[in-house]
């Protein structure tokens, strides 16, 4: 059973033709396309699967908002007091915070490098209920994917907090990479119902699961 045509789509059908037609005069004047014309053909399928070029940023899922700039960093061992001495910073300023013991059960006495370089990494925010796999695969359309290294998501975890970027919105995800172990990890940061900021860290197990609208994960062009 044929989908009726929305108002919307019919505007979208107008406004494309009267722009081919233009194309088409352009092309006809110049005696044909001058330049690679299987170019142009990918060029206009890439814009209509969404896939812009790089600098540009279009999606109906993830809303790009604010951009934080994280300084490297020394990499160690995992135990309770190199935690603890990581996010200092973060304890003066939120005494309670509360990192899930998933952390160390999977993790303690494992060594991380540490992260070389500066780099700066963007939350993009949930407009809709999303699982994991949309978000991967928005990413991946928009071409903004980013999975981050231990280290990498740490920081990025500590600069969020004292950023106060925290209190803008719902529980935000990191997605993690880890040397040595299968499958995609992630760190999720959320303010609990007590107040209290909480880590969760863990393997993703559900793909699946619908994560509301304005919660963000992070990501890099």
């Amino acid at each position: 059973m044929a989908k009726d045509v929305t108002g919307e789509v019919l505007i979208q059908n107008y406004e494309l033709q009267k722009k081919f037609n233009e194309f088409q005069r352009q092309i006809n004047q110049n005696g044909g396309y001058p330049f690679d014309f299987d170019a142009l053909l990918k060029y206009l399928q890439d814009g209509v699967d969404g896939k812009f070029p790089k600098g540009k940023f279009y999606s109906k899922l993830l809303l790009k908002t604010t951009t934080l700039h994280i300084k490297k960093c020394e990499g160690f061992e995992v135990n309770k007091e190199n935690i603890k001495t990581f996010f200092a910073s973060v304890y003066e300023n939120e005494p309670s915070f509360f990192i899930n013991n998933d952390f160390l059960r999977y993790l303690s006495g494992e060594s991380f490098n540490g992260v070389e370089k500066d780099f700066t990494t963007t939350i993009y925010r949930y407009q809709s209920k999303l699982t994991f796999e949309r978000v991967l695969n928005e990413a991946e359309r928009t071409r903004i994917k980013k999975i981050y290294s231990f280290m990498e998501g740490l920081s990025i975890i500590r600069e969020f907090i004292l950023s106060r970027e925290i209190n803008k919105g719902s529980n935000v995800s990191i997605f993690i990479e880890i040397v040595g172990c299968t499958g995609l990890f992630t760190f999720n940061v959320y303010r609990g119902n007590s107040g209290a900021l909480v880590l969760d860290f863990g393997i993703i197990e559900n793909f699946y699961y619908e994560y509301g609208i304005n919660c963000g994960v992070f990501f890099d062009e």
